[in-house]
């Protein structure tokens, strides 16, 4: 009795053991970013690759050097990446990534994707802040170098907050 109890959890472990181990499916991805943001597509398809995700696929990428996402709403029809595929309702995410907000090229993007499909899934990029200094973000006047050195942890905290605050309250 106490073998066949043994070999029964043996195999009912090792059925679940298989079950968690499997990957999940893969999702046809859309981007539209910036520089910061467009490198990622390639590194996202290697690691499903190397998980043995089975599907995954890049759909297309949008990338405007320091743009904000309504750059790529606004492009012309024959420039314009993601639009035909949010209508087509073929994305299963799409990511986007903004500089500064509000940015209206987000809720855009938004409408029409879960318009043509309401389980798609939308993912902003929350990037790290220019210059690490909300006084300079925006401004014409950036400074040549940057000593990254100089600011401590809770400085940089307290000077990165609003930026932070601004991304999680657009959310």
């Amino acid at each position: 009795m106490r073998s066949l109890l043994l070999v029964l959890l043996l195999v009912f472990s090792s059925l679940q053991a298989k079950e968690e181990a499997a990957p999940p499916a893969g999702l046809k991805v859309l981007t539209a970013g910036h520089s910061f943001h467009v490198w990622m597509p390639p590194l996202v398809a290697e690691m499903a690759k190397a998980a043995g995700i089975q599907g995954h696929e890049q759909l297309a990428i949008s990338s405007i050097g320091g743009s904000k996402v309504i750059q790529h709403w606004d492009l012309p029809p024959d420039k314009n990446k993601a639009k035909p595929i949010l209508e087509a309702g073929k994305a299963d995410l799409f990511t986007m990534a903004p500089t500064f907000l509000p940015d209206p090229g987000i809720e855009n993007f938004t409408k029409l994707g879960l318009e043509h499909n309401p389980k798609l899934r939308l993912t902003l990029q929350q990037n790290w802040v220019p210059f690490e200094d909300p006084e300079i973000w925006l401004s014409k006047d950036k400074p040549k170098s940057i000593d990254r050195d100089v600011l401590t942890i809770p400085q940089l905290r307290a000077k990165n907050e609003p930026y932070f605050k601004l991304i999680e309250d657009h959310v």
